[in-house]
C-alpha cells in the first residue's frame, strides 16, 4: 500500500475546566475574604441558608419584610443575618389566569424544591390514574423555572426508586410521570389486610394444626382455610409496611443533605389503619381461648394491641425524621377512588396519612381527584418565602440545629425550618446517601451537598462504522485527593444523550497512593449512535466524600456518505510523566483495568509523549497532534491536511502551520477498510486568550473527497 502526505495549514482544541477547589458551602460561593488573610485549614466557613414562611392572621403571605423584622436563633443562640431574600408569586387577578413571580432579582440562594411520589404499594389502579393528571397539571400549571422538581417512586418489587433527581428541566420530571403504566402497581399490597380482616369477621377462633392429630371426618372447613391463607398474606403484608417505613426513613435521613424545604407531594392510599390500632371488629376471645383449650387448634396472627402500638411508634419515628430533615409531605389520598363503600374505616389508610401529614408538617387533602384546588393551596402555601442566611463553622458531627425564628410583626404566624444536620462524616453515609450525593454532583449544573472542583477532560468522537466510538480523556486532580499520599478512590463516568437519559456508566475503585507519576489519565471507551451527548468524570474519595468533577458534550456526525474518515486529533505535549488507567464494562466493576489500551487507539509513543489535556498556553513551542484517518477502499490515498483555529465568538479564522513528524498504518478493525495515523507538529503562535473552534480537514486528492473533524479549544 502507498501513500502520500502533503503538508499545509491547520490548527487543535482541547476542554478546558479550570481546577478550583471550594469551601462547602449551602449557596455554592464562599464569603469574601480581604487579602492576606489565613483562615486555619481545620476551620471552614460555610453559609447556612433557611427557609421562612410567613403568612397573616387570615392565612395570607406576607411578603413585605426586612431582614430587620426577623429574630433568628441556632440552638438558642442570636444570629445576625447577613443574607436576605424574599420570593412571592402575585395571585391571578380572575380565575383560570397562571400565577406571576415577582420580579427577578438573580437567581434564588434556594429554590422550591419539590419531590412527585408515586406510592405504587398501597395504591390503586384508579388512583394512580389521577395521580397521573394531579402531577401534570402540578408541572404544567403550579411549577415555576426557578422550581427543582424530582420523581421517586415506591414499590413492593423495586422499593424506593429515584427516576429523576431535584432538575429544573421539568420537561424531563414530566416524561418520567407520563411513562408510569398500570403494570407499575402489580404487586399493591392495599387489599391485603381488607380481605384478612373480612374473613375473620365471622369467626370468633381460627386454627392451625399445631402437633399431628388424626383429622375428624367432615375436618376441611373452606372458611378455615381461606383465613389460614389469609393470615400468611397477612404476615407479607405487615412486612411490606415495616419495609415501607425503613425505606422512607433511609430517604429522610438522605434528604438532610440537601438545605432547604424539600416538598414531598405523596399520591397513596396509605397503609390500613388496622396495622396500627388492632382489630378492626370486636373478637369474642373468650370463645376463641375456649376453642384453643380444646386442644388441637391455637390462635393465628391475631394482633395485639401492643404489637399494633408498637407498629404505629415506628411509623412516627419515621415521620418524625421527615420533618427534622424539613421535609413537608402533602398527602393526595387516592383511596377512594378503589375503595369499597362497605369498608370499615378503621381499615383506611385516612389514618396513617393524616398522621404523616400533620406530623412533617404538610397538609392532607381527602381526594386526589379534587387535585386542581389542592394544589393552588400548596401552591398559595409555598409560594411566598424569604432566605435568611448567615455565617456558621462547618462541622462533620452530624448533630442536629434547632432553628427558631420569629417576626416582630405584630398578627404574624411563622412556619421556618424546624433546623439542620451538620455534614456528617462520609464514611458514615448509608448506600442511599452516597448515591444521593454521588447524583447531586453528576448530574447536577449546581450541586446542593458540595461545590467540586474540577478539572480536565475532553471528549473525542472517531467514527468506526454503524457506530462511532466515543473516547474520553480527562486529567485527575491527584493532588486534591492524596495530599498525604493515601486515599481509596472512585472513578465514575456517565454519559447522558439529548434527553438526559444515561446511556452509560462506568465504575472503578483506584488507590491513588502507589502512583508516582505526577499526571493521572484516565480514559473510557463508548460505543454509541449519532447524537448529541454530555459527558462527566467523577472523582469521589470514599473517606472524606470530597470530590471532583470534569464536564464535556460531544457530538456525534452521522455517518458519511464518502470513504474518508477522520477523527479528531489527540493534543500531545512531548513528556512521558502520565500514569494511565482505563475503565470497560466487567464482571467486577470495582476493578481498574488497563485494557483496552488507549495507544491501540491513537498509537502514540507513551515513552515520549502524554495528551495534552486543559487549557493551552499562548505561545507554547511544542503542540503534537495526533490524527487517525480511515480512507476505506481507496487504495492508493494522497492525503492533505489541513489545520486552521476560528475565534469565539466573531469567527476570525487563522490558519495554523503544521509539519507531519510520521504517518503510518493503524489498524482498525471494526471500521474496515484502510485506516493511516499522523502525527504532525502545530506551531501555536500570536493567539490571544480565549475560546476558539478546531477546523481539521483531510483531503484525498485523487477522488478529491474530505473529511473534516471540528473541537473546541481553550487557550490561555
Amino acid at each position: 500500500m502507498n501513500f502520500v502526505v502533503h503538508d499545509n495549514l491547520g490548527g487543535f482544541r482541547t476542554a478546558c475546566l479550570i481546577l478550583t477547589l471550594l469551601a462547602f458551602t449551602e449557596s455554592g460561593a464562599q464569603p469574601p475574604q480581604k487579602q492576606g488573610d489565613l483562615i486555619p485549614h481545620e476551620v471552614t466557613v460555610t453559609l447556612k441558608l433557611i427557609q421562612v414562611y410567613v403568612t397573616d392572621s387570615k392565612g395570607k403571605p406576607v411578603p413585605d419584610l426586612l431582614p430587620a423584622d426577623f429574630k433568628l436563633l441556632d440552638n438558642g443562640k442570636p444570629i445576625t443575618i447577613t443574607e436576605f431574600e424574599k420570593h412571592a408569586l402575585f395571585g391571578p387577578e380572575k380565575p383560570g389566569e397562571e400565577e406571576v413571580p415577582s420580579p427577578p432579582t438573580g437567581p434564588p440562594r434556594i429554590s422550591r424544591r419539590f419531590f412527585l411520589f408515586f406510592d405504587f404499594a398501597f395504591n390503586n389502579p384508579q388512583g394512580l390514574e389521577q395521580a397521573k393528571r394531579a402531577a401534570l397539571h402540578f408541572l404544567d400549571h403550579q411549577v415555576q423555572a426557578s422550581d427543582e422538581v424530582g420523581v421517586i417512586s415506591y414499590s413492593i418489587y423495586k422499593g424506593l426508586t429515584l427516576h429523576e433527581y431535584l432538575t429544573t428541566d421539568h420537561h424531563k420530571a414530566r416524561e418520567v410521570v407520563e411513562g408510569f403504566s398500570l403494570k407499575d402497581i402489580l404487586g399493591r399490597a392495599q387489599s391485603l389486610e381488607v380481605e384478612y380482616w373480612n374473613a375473620m369477621k365471622g369467626i370468633t377462633g381460627e386454627s392451625h394444626l399445631t402437633a399431628p392429630v388424626t383429622p375428624a371426618e367432615g375436618w376441611f372447613n373452606p372458611a378455615k382455610q381461606k383465613l389460614l391463607d389469609l393470615s400468611v398474606d397477612r404476615m407479607n403484608y405487615q412486612l411490606h409496611v415495616r419495609n415501607f417505613v425503613q425505606k422512607m426513613g433511609d430517604l429522610a435521613r438522605s434528604l438532610r443533605l440537601i438545605p432547604g424545604y424539600k416538598y414531598l407531594i405523596l399520591f397513596s392510599s396509605g397503609i390500613a389503619g388496622s396495622v396500627f390500632q388492632g382489630a378492626p371488629y370486636a373478637i369474642n376471645r373468650d370463645k376463641m381461648a375456649e376453642t384453643q383449650r380444646a386442644g388441637d387448634t391455637g390462635l393465628y396472627n391475631m394482633d395485639s394491641l401492643d404489637a399494633a402500638i408498637w407498629e404505629e411508634k415506628k411509623y412516627e419515628n419515621m415521620v418524625k425524621e421527615l420533618a427534622q430533615a424539613n421535609c413537608p409531605v402533602y398527602v393526595f389520598n387516592t383511596e377512594q377512588l378503589g375503595q369499597d363503600p362497605a369498608l370499615n374505616k378503621a381499615m383506611s389508610g385516612e389514618y396513617p396519612l393524616k398522621k404523616l401529614s400533620q406530623i412533617s408538617g404538610g397538609e392532607y387533602f381527602p381526594r386526589v381527584e379534587d387535585y386542581e384546588n389542592s394544589l393552588a393551596q400548596v401552591q398559595g402555601i409555598t409560594g411566598t418565602y424569604y432566605v435568611l442566611g448567615y455565617p456558621i463553622k462547618a462541622k462533620e458531627d452530624g448533630k442536629f440545629h434547632e432553628i427558631k425564628v420569629r417576626v416582630l410583626r405584630k398578627g404574624c404566624e411563622v412556619r421556618a425550618q424546624r433546623g439542620y444536620f451538620n455534614p456528617k462524616p462520609f464514611p458514615e453515609f448509608s448506600e442511599f446517601e452516597k448515591t444521593l450525593h454521588l447524583m447531586d454532583v453528576a448530574l447536577t449544573e449546581s450541586p446542593q451537598l458540595q461545590s467540586p472542583a474540577g478539572f480536565p477532560m475532553t471528549a473525542l468522537p472517531c467514527p468506526t462504522g454503524k457506530e462511532s466510538l466515543l473516547v474520553l480523556l480527562s486529567q485527575i486532580p491527584r493532588e486534591v485527593f492524596v495530599p498525604a499520599g493515601q486515599g481509596q478512590n472512585e472513578v465514575v463516568s456517565l454519559i447522558l444523550d439529548s434527553q438526559k437519559n444515561i446511556v452509560d456508566f462506568k465504575r472503578a475503585a483506584v488507590d491513588f497512593a502507589g502512583i508516582a507519576q505526577p499526571t493521572l489519565c484516565h480514559y473510557t471507551f463508548s460505543f454509541l449512535p449519532p447524537g448529541e451527548y454530555d459527558c462527566r468524570v467523577v472523582v469521589r474519595n470514599l473517606e472524606t466524600g470530597q470530590t471532583a468533577v470534569a464536564r464535556e458534550s460531544a457530538q456525534i456526525p452521522a455517518a458519511s456518505a464518502t470513504s474518508l474518515t477522520l477523527w479528531p486529533p489527540l493534543l500531545l505535549r512531548p513528556e512521558a510523566d502520565t500514569y494511565y488507567f482505563g475503565v470497560r464494562k466487567a464482571a467486577r466493576e470495582d476493578a481498574a483495568v488497563t485494557s483496552p489500551s488507549l495507544t491501540g487507539v491513537f498509537p502514540f509513543e507513551a515513552k515520549e509523549y502524554s495528551p495534552w489535556l486543559g487549557d493551552l498556553a499562548a505561545g507554547s513551542p511544542k503542540v503534537f497532534a495526533l490524527v487517525v484517518c480511515g480512507f476505506g477502499d481507496i487504495s492508493e490515498p494522497e492525503l492533505e491536511l489541513t489545520f486552521l483555529l476560528q475565534e469565539e465568538p466573531s469567527g476570525a479564522e487563522t490558519p495554523i502551520p503544521h509539519s507531519v513528524l510520521w504517518a503510518k498504518p493503524h489498524s482498525r478493525a471494526e471500521g474496515g477498510g484502510g485506516w493511516l495515523a499522523l502525527l504532525a507538529q502545530l506551531e501555536f503562535s500570536d493567539l490571544k486568550p480565549g475560546r476558539y473552534t478546531l477546523k481539521a480537514t483531510a483531503k484525498e486528492t485523487t477522488t478529491n473527497s474530505e473529511a473534516k473533524s471540528v473541537q473546541r479549544l481553550d487557550i490561555r
